[in-house]
């Protein structure tokens, strides 16, 4: 029973301060190179989208 609770703890922990960070990470990353990808489409930035910088 203690190994499952500190298996837990341990699978948790390594989830929250590893694995979301870098997907997170990823995702932003993508979501920049799609957004300069229709810029570069388009000629301009959408209205609905942030500039960067």
């Amino acid at each position: 029973m203690a190994r499952a609770v500190i298996g837990g703890l341990v699978t948790s922990t390594l989830l929250t301060l590893l694995v979301v960070p870098v997907v997170t990470s990823y995702l932003d990353g993508a979501s920049i190179r799609v957004r300069r990808l229709l810029r570069s489409r388009t000629g301009s930035a959408s209205p609905g989208l942030p500039t960067e910088g």
